[in-house]
């Protein structure tokens, strides 16, 4: 178990910090029908995937739905 939370695409930008892998979440992202999507923390990256670039595009499961992860946030 992890925590998460849900946000919208504007949720970052209000930080002004950039993903230090990846990208955040897009406008697309929320439309109807489209692929989850997650971002994670610099430390689950670290904890879970040693850091590894490829775990961009891999996926998630959470709250029992799968989610590809398209970023790393500090």
């Amino acid at each position: 178990m992890v925590p998460a939370a849900f946000v919208t695409g504007d949720f970052f930008p209000v930080f002004a910090v950039p993903p230090i892998r990846g990208r955040g979440f897009t406008a697309a992202d929320a439309a109807p029908g489209a692929p989850r999507t997650v971002v994670v923390s610099d430390a689950f990256w670290a904890r879970r995937f040693n850091r590894d670039d490829a775990a961009l595009g891999k996926t998630l499961r959470l709250d029992g739905s799968t989610h590809t992860i398209v970023g790393v946030m500090p």
